[in-house]
């Protein structure tokens, strides 16, 4: 248990919220550089 945890009280639901967020974030960067286009410019 970290400190945290004990100290938002939230324990699990804490976690389940800390995970969504964190997909949720990397979610819209991948969206945001997709839209960019400087994908198209990496060689293979």
């Amino acid at each position: 248990m970290e400190k945290s945890d004990i100290w938002m009280n939230m324990g699990l639901y804490g976690a389940w919220i800390g995970m969504a967020l964190d997909m949720t974030v990397r979610a819209i960067l991948a969206v945001l550089r997709f839209k960019a286009g400087h994908w198209k410019q990496i060689k293979v």
